[in-house]
């Protein structure tokens, strides 16, 4: 039931970055007030469900947590609305799946999960992938600096993650 989950979750995920680059396709879209409309209608849609079983932070340590996970999100989503001003949703759809490098790293150190040559190989594909994608793209300079701001972003996501799932645990 999990995995029809996440790929559910997955085609939400594209179609959310398929709008996304319609809407703000060209340079006089502004990405942070879309970050915050984006973000604002985000609340709104998901207070119903917080109400339902309301769960208050009561130590500091969750308090900071969430306000460190908080500036991850924002930052997080300027980036990528930002790209989403500049690249193609091809380039910028294949571009974010070097997230799974940072989710292997992050997840093997802070996490302390399993090593295993299946996640590696796995990982392994997803660069050659980014590689073969940018060598497609290096052509254009727009698309070199841009890069930059997708593995800034992949690794404020997956810092989040990590960062939430380490105090879950707690």
């Amino acid at each position: 039931m999990w995995s029809i989950f996440a790929i559910v979750s997955g085609l939400f995920y594209t179609l959310q970055g398929l709008i996304t680059r319609h809407i703000l396709k060209g340079n006089k879209k502004d990405a942070w007030a879309f970050s915050f409309y984006f973000s604002a209608v985000g609340v709104f849609i998901s207070l119903p469900f917080f109400l339902t079983n309301i769960r208050v932070a009561h130590t500091w340590p969750y308090w900071i947590m969430m306000l460190v996970v908080g500036l991850l999100v924002v930052l997080q989503n300027l980036l990528n609305f930002k790209s989403a001003n500049h690249l193609p949703a091809s380039i910028s759809g294949a571009m974010t799946k070097f997230r799974l490098v940072w989710v292997f790293i992050l997840g093997v150190i802070i996490l302390k999960e399993a090593l295993t040559w299946q996640k590696t190989f796995g990982t392994a594909l997803a660069v050659l992938a980014g590689i073969i994608i940018l060598n497609k793209a290096k052509k254009n300079r727009i698309y070199q600096r841009i890069t930059i701001g997708f593995f800034v972003n992949d690794f404020l996501c997956n810092s989040y993650y990590s960062i939430q799932v380490s105090f879950s645990n707690l």
